[in-house]
């Protein structure tokens, strides 16, 4: 279950979670820095354990590839240039032209990442026009010589970059192999989400544990929440379409609104006849239902289309205004923690009871 090591409930852990709106600052820079900082943390947390990347394996590259999309809008940004509204990185390298390009080592691990395209292959299983997987079984990314190309591109005058780790000996096998992440050992968005939560929990690890300040993780933190969120609502819908017309029939995969994701599944729900649960099962559901509702509204208000904690610009430029209260994200992490067996196991007890007739060796 989503992060059961940590007690939310101990006010010495919860208060942790308190941020200031004073901490937030709608600059390029400012994103960068707190996504770059945050993969960093990440490898370093993770070198000193067994196999810990590959359970994570669409989060972090995520984190790498977004760290690598806000690095390049940075760096326009300080030259004066305009800021393109796309998220293509060979496509962003282009805008910077002569005599300024950018770092020989950044294009050619630009280069290497292919046709990732938006980068939707880190956040989705398959991609939104007809649900095809990104991966094969075989492929996987090996990170250490990603990394260190990276670490090796100089921060100058002309071009600012930071290392994305902190130096580690890349010539280890047992490196090479804890950073070698296998892509294609994921089925659904389902595994892609426990990889977001796998995620999720390494950073509440590190600010439980006084290894990292919340303010250099928040961005992140709140997107890979979101995200999981997205992933579980876009997973319940498409179990529950093909086996009931009491659902909307409409496609939600290129859907980014938790609003309408979640108006969708509640509807759904709402039809229902829950007198079929016992009382103990209703009493439960009831509970986590309001308790979602919050969480819903909560991240819904924050961040209404995938945007607000991954630019600091909407797309008609305007900054992100994030009015975060000093106690929200702890709210959301407790309300996060509380609910997640809502959003995972919800389609599970309506099978268990008859009120969802689904066999997943038959409908996928």
């Amino acid at each position: 279950m989503l992060f059961t090591k940590f007690d939310l409930s101990d006010p010495t852990v919860f208060e942790k979670f308190a941020l200031m709106q004073t901490d937030h600052s709608a600059t390029w820079e400012h994103y960068y820095k707190i996504y770059n900082r945050t993969f960093s943390k990440i490898i370093a947390k993770g070198l000193t354990q067994n196999y810990a990347f590959n359970p994570t394996a669409h989060a972090l590259m995520f984190l790498l590839r977004h760290t690598l999309e806000l690095n390049l809008k940075y760096n326009l940004d300080l030259k004066g240039k305009p800021v393109p509204h796309v998220h293509g990185l060979a496509a962003i390298a282009n805008e910077f032209g002569a005599p300024y390009p950018v770092p020989s080592g950044l294009a050619h691990v630009i280069q290497q990442s292919g046709n990732d395209g938006d980068g939707a292959c880190w956040r989705y299983w398959g991609n939104s026009y007809d649900g095809i997987p990104y991966f094969n079984y075989t492929d996987r990314v090996e990170l250490v010589p990603l990394i260190r190309e990276l670490n090796s591109v100089p921060s100058v005058a002309d071009y600012r970059f930071d290392p994305v780790s902190a130096p580690f000996n890349y010539e280890n096998n047992p490196v090479k192999w804890n950073l070698t992440l296998h892509m294609g050992q994921c089925y659904n968005d389902w595994q892609v989400k426990c990889e977001y939560d796998e995620a999720i929990s390494i950073l509440i690890g590190l600010v439980e544990s006084g290894e990292a300040p919340l303010n250099d993780l928040y961005l992140p933190l709140l997107f890979l929440i979101r995200h999981a969120i997205e992933l579980a609502l876009k997973r319940n819908i498409a179990e529950i379409q093909p086996v009931s017309d009491d659902i909307s029939q409409k496609d939600m995969r290129a859907k980014h609104s938790l609003a309408q994701l979640y108006n969708v599944f509640s509807q759904y729900l709402d039809r229902l006849d829950m007198s079929k649960l016992s009382q103990t099962t209703r009493d439960q559901y009831n509970e986590y239902r309001t308790n979602y509702d919050q969480l819903n509204d909560s991240l819904h208000q924050l961040d209404s289309h995938s945007r607000a904690f991954r630019y600091p610009f909407d797309k008609d430029g305007n900054p992100q205004q994030l009015n975060l209260q000093k106690t929200q994200l702890k709210d959301i992490l407790k309300l996060y923690q509380i609910t997640d067996p809502f959003l995972t196991f919800t389609t599970n007890i309506l099978i268990e009871n008859n009120l969802l007739n689904y066999d997943p060796d038959v409908h996928g």
